[in-house]
């Protein structure tokens, strides 16, 4: 009875890990792209 339960607490972690992953990397390419249009604005 122990192996669904595992199973899908398995599922659950990977879902958020690969959740706050996606934000992350979200976050720091738009930060990255905002970088790049201010260079480009200040020239």
């Amino acid at each position: 009875m122990d192996e669904p339960a595992t199973k899908s607490d398995l599922v659950a972690a990977i879902k958020a890990q690969t959740l706050s992953l996606t934000l992350y990397f979200g976050a720091m390419m738009s930060v990255g792209i905002g970088l790049v249009v201010l260079m480009l604005a200040a020239r």
